[in-house]
């Protein structure tokens, strides 16, 4: 059995399965801590070896073979925003202009005063025209 924690998005399974394989072919494992300890050695070749081809790799190479998706994941960006990471996370240095940044910003200190606000509020069909960037579609 593979645990297949090791590979990366752009590695190929199939290969890290014949690796690990030969690994224990070579240790041939007798009990479940000696499989253990033999598939940590496969693993630990497989990260040794991705780190040496990793300095003959281009960066734009390996970043051709991932989703903004996983990106988001490498940054610790979880759940909804993770399924919605925008696309411009797979450039590496890419600048958000200052006036790309102006209605987010709006919205933000919107949603702030909101929801410092909102509590007791019985009527929001009142409240949501004093926020009109953070309630516009």
């Amino acid at each position: 059995m593979f645990v297949i924690f090791a590979i990366l998005a752009f590695e190929d399974e199939m290969q890290f399965k014949r690796h690990c394989k030969q690994v224990m072919k070579c240790l041939d494992p007798e009990n479940p801590i000696s499989h253990n300890l033999a598939q940590q050695i496969a693993d630990s070749l497989w990260k040794a070896e991705r780190l040496e081809l990793r300095s003959s790799l281009k960066p734009k190479q390996v970043m051709g073979h991932l989703t903004p998706q996983q990106v988001a994941a490498f940054l610790g960006i979880e759940g909804k925003r993770q399924e919605r990471a925008p696309d411009f996370l797979l450039t590496p240095n890419y600048h958000i202009k200052k006036k790309d940044l102006v209605t987010p910003k709006k919205c933000l200190v919107q949603c702030e005063h909101f929801l410092r606000n909102v509590k007791g509020v019985a009527n929001y069909e009142a409240v949501w025209r004093q926020y009109k960037d953070f309630f516009s579609p």
